[in-house]
């Protein structure tokens, strides 16, 4: 009964569409598709950085963390992807030192997954062993 009621006080749902106010103003419901999916995206990328901080080994965080920043630039993935913040804030991010996060980047681009271009730049040299040591999330 109290499903019921609430029921009743409900909105339409925020998917219907008015066919006349759609072709009326269509940017608007162009613009709250990109923002839907915006939110979606969002709310994808908190889980996986759930997933990322609860479960993983500091390898797989950062080997992650490197696929999600490459994916996340443009162009081609074997060439040089910039990161966005320094190890320090790399680490604070991945809730991991930053003696964790040089060691497994050390250890990364001895395994010749990476390569360090400058201490603002990795290129991806073996996405495959990334992709593999990071686990899907």
């Amino acid at each position: 009964m109290f499903l019921e009621t609430l029921g009743s006080r409900l909105p339409e749902s925020p998917f219907h569409y008015d066919p006349d106010e759609l072709a009326t103003q269509p940017m608007r419901f162009f613009a709250a598709e990109f923002i839907r999916e915006a939110a979606f995206d969002s709310v994808s990328r908190s889980q996986a950085r759930m997933l990322i901080l609860g479960r993983m080994t500091a390898r797989q965080k950062v080997c992650s963390f490197l696929v999600e920043i490459a994916d996340r630039s443009s162009g081609d993935a074997t060439q040089a992807v910039v990161l966005p913040m320094s190890r320090y804030d790399i680490a604070d991010y991945l809730a991991m030192s930053v003696e964790t996060v040089s060691r497994t980047l050390t250890a990364l681009r001895r395994g010749g997954a990476i390569s360090l271009a400058d201490r603002h730049r990795i290129r991806i040299v073996d996405r495959k062993v990334l992709e593999a040591a990071g686990g899907s999330y």
